[in-house]
């Protein structure tokens, strides 16, 4: 599972979503993506920069997807939808 989600995230989500630093942000954007296993979840991570200067923190830490293991090789996948 983490060998094939890291080629995922290196072979294409990487390329796609993350993008040098912006000349003047004025909003978050992402600087890594990665995998980790919580309780019984696999979740996909984004670490998002916050170059504002009143940020609480530099740096923030976002789960974007979480499969469950459901047995027999299946997994549950969930995201957040964002419809605007």
């Amino acid at each position: 599972m983490s060998a094939k989600s890291q080629k995922l995230i290196d072979e294409h989500l990487k390329p796609t979503h993350l993008k040098p630093p912006p000349k003047n942000p004025d909003f978050n954007y992402a600087t890594e993506l990665f995998t980790r296993w919580y309780q019984s979840y696999f979740y996909f991570c984004a670490v998002y920069a916050c170059p504002h200067r009143d940020a609480i923190s530099p740096t923030f830490e976002s789960r974007f997807a979480r499969m469950g293991y459901e047995g027999d090789g299946k997994f549950n996948l969930a995201y957040m939808r964002h419809t605007g």
